[in-house]
């Protein structure tokens, strides 16, 4: 191996999020994660190069790779066809003609009566977006990739079916999908069928393109899976809607000695407050803002006071920290109001000025009239004992986490002094991990603003026993919510802690399918729709209410992959098992 040359595959996109590299592999549709030396060891090779010269380069050398730790990566990547031995054809043709190609999992494709299909482009949320059209051979080749052919059958297929001029006509390589391709692949060079196959592995190429991916790639029989390790294999329906790599990886979050903030996110950057709840954070109050049968025709602020009546912690001055945009504030208020409950005062606390500007518009005609105050709950500026109730719903997550290596938990950082500070129970914790530090800082905030007898309610995604895990679809970090670490702290004050599912809390009590989606997904959907003259937004949706909004002009049976499961168990790319609120209630001094 030390001795063969290798060239970096011409079919690469690199992309970054935070401080982690992605490679996506053009031809393929493989998702592979890496560090950026790691990625910089794939370019070393370029068009033709050894193991020895590329480990001979000063930045190699700087990367602290063994000779063994490089002899192991080329064998990965060259199993993944990122290098590619010397002399090895490069291009679609023939590499994928006896690939299984795969419509992806979630693509936003439409057939109309006359049998064209439109399929929406566009990568990431910020890209621009536009409807493809795909008419003729090419809306037959759409249809007829199903997961059980190969390129090269379904190429025989469309050319037994009357389809054999159109793809003669058609050149065999397209030098923007195949850059290293040369003369040697064009019309003239190949027989009649094996110039199909070309054609077809040509659109295939063009079709899993990180710029499109409509399809996936399998080198292997997907009737296979279920007989292998791992069962299907995770790229077939991953989406990668993150940013180009460029020479600047920075993590503008991370503040240095494992201590992850996103203050100045919400202060500078959020600015369109819309967009923010439809496009980038969406959360659980969000989708069932309006009232659903899942919550017997409530809203979820609705249904949640209710629930805190019944608790019985509802009284006097009510705060509410990070209010989104206003709608949870909004549903809770008028539920109290008709039921003759209407505390003495509601404050709503914030730290984006874009988001506090949606909500005085939302909330300007409740009684009693919303105070509205911006800062940062971490610190919580209010007087002590001024409040009786504090609601914080899906906050926490964005506030300040801090990493944290077992071996070194009685050093200095942020994450070791907290831990110690609060005699964290961490011998269940693997080698690195996180604690969510902002979550402990505004419980102790609570228990000097909270009045005696004064109760808290804050809900977020997370488990009771498991360490936060990063979400990983956002353009900013959150953390999930190790809820019994936050209790821990909370007895510690002196609360009476208790753990409850939120979904249970709210009475959400649904079997019906809902909707499930990704962030980009949903955007493509939502401009498809737009482009056909309806207007959706995003909420909890079932078969019935989405039928009826997409009515004729787009009818739900001719839509491509859309995804349902039982409401309870994921809804719109949230699973509302996931969320756990913390009930919090401070004694009374009498």
């Amino acid at each position: 191996m030390d001795a063969e040359r290798w060239v970096t595959s011409p079919h690469l996109g690199r992309f970054t999020r935070r401080q982690a590299v992605f490679v996506y592999h053009d031809l393929w549709g493989y998702l592979l994660e890496m560090s950026a030396d790691l990625v910089a060891f794939i370019d070393g090779f370029g068009s033709g190069a050894t193991v020895a010269e590329v480990m001979a380069r000063p930045a190699l050398r700087e990367a602290g790779f063994s000779e063994e730790d490089a002899r192991g990566f080329v064998r990965t990547l060259a199993a993944h066809d990122v290098l590619l031995p010397l002399g090895a054809p490069s291009g679609p043709w023939p590499r994928l003609a006896d690939a299984w190609p795969l419509r992806a999992r979630w693509r936003v494709a439409y057939t109309r009566d006359d049998g064209v299909v439109e399929v929406v482009q566009g990568r990431a949320p910020e890209s621009p977006r536009r409807v493809v059209s795909l008419s003729g051979w090419r809306a037959a080749l759409w249809h007829a990739i199903d997961g059980q052919r190969t390129c090269r059958e379904i190429a025989d297929d469309l050319q037994e079916r009357g389809w054999a001029a159109a793809l003669a006509a058609e050149p065999a390589v397209d030098p923007a999908v195949d850059p290293a391709a040369g003369g040697a692949e064009t019309t003239g060079d190949l027989p009649a069928a094996q110039h199909g196959c070309a054609v077809v592995c040509r659109e295939v190429a063009a079709w899993t393109h990180s710029e499109r991916q409509w399809l996936r790639v399998s080198s292997v029989r997907p009737s296979l899976w279920a007989r292998m390790p791992g069962g299907r294999p995770a790229y077939l329906d991953s989406t990668m809607p993150y940013p180009r790599l460029g020479d600047d990886v920075h993590d503008p979050f991370d503040l240095g000695d494992g201590l992850v903030a996103t203050q100045r996110y919400h202060t500078d950057t959020v600015a369109d407050a819309e967009a923010q709840f439809e496009d980038v954070e969406t959360t659980l109050s969000h989708l069932f803002r309006h009232p659903h049968a899942a919550l017997q025709g409530r809203t979820f602020g609705g249904a949640t006071f209710d629930a805190l009546r019944e608790a019985g912690v509802w009284r006097g001055d009510v705060l509410e920290i990070g209010g989104g945009l206003g709608w949870f504030a909004r549903g809770l208020l008028e539920r109290a109001a008709t039921l003759s409950s209407a505390p003495a005062s509601y404050t709503l606390f914030d730290l984006a000025p874009a988001l506090q500007e949606a909500q005085r518009a939302r909330l300007a005609d409740q009684t009693p009239p919303v105070r509205f105050v911006l800062g940062d709950a971490e610190e919580l500026p209010l007087p002590p004992a001024s409040v009786d109730l504090v609601v914080s719903n899906e906050v926490i997550a964005d506030l300040s986490t801090a990493w944290v290596d077992r071996d070194a938990v009685d050093d200095r950082t942020p994450g070791a002094r907290v831990a110690e500070r609060w005699q964290l129970p961490l011998h269940d914790a693997p080698e690195r991990f996180a604690l969510n530090v902002g979550a402990y800082a505004l419980v102790e905030r609570l228990w000097h603003v909270l009045r005696p007898g004064g109760a808290a309610w804050l809900t977020e995604f997370g488990h009771r026993s498991n360490y936060p895990v990063e979400s990983t679809h956002l353009d900013h970090p959150e953390f999930s919510i190790h809820f019994g670490h936050v209790a821990h702290v909370a007895s510690q004050l002196g609360f009476e802690a208790t753990i409850i599912d939120v979904p249970r809390f709210v009475g959400l009590d649904s079997q019906e399918d809902a909707l499930r989606a990704t962030r980009t997904w949903w955007i493509n959907l939502r401009f498809l729709a737009a482009e056909h003259g309806v207007t959706l937004d995003k909420r909890a949706w079932t078969r019935q209410t989405f039928a009826a909004a997409l009515g004729d002009a787009l009818p739900m049976d001719q839509l491509e992959a859309l995804h349902w499961q039982p409401l309870e168990e994921r809804t719109m790319g949230l699973v509302p098992g996931e969320f756990l609120g913390l009930l919090l209630r401070k004694p009374d001094d009498n």
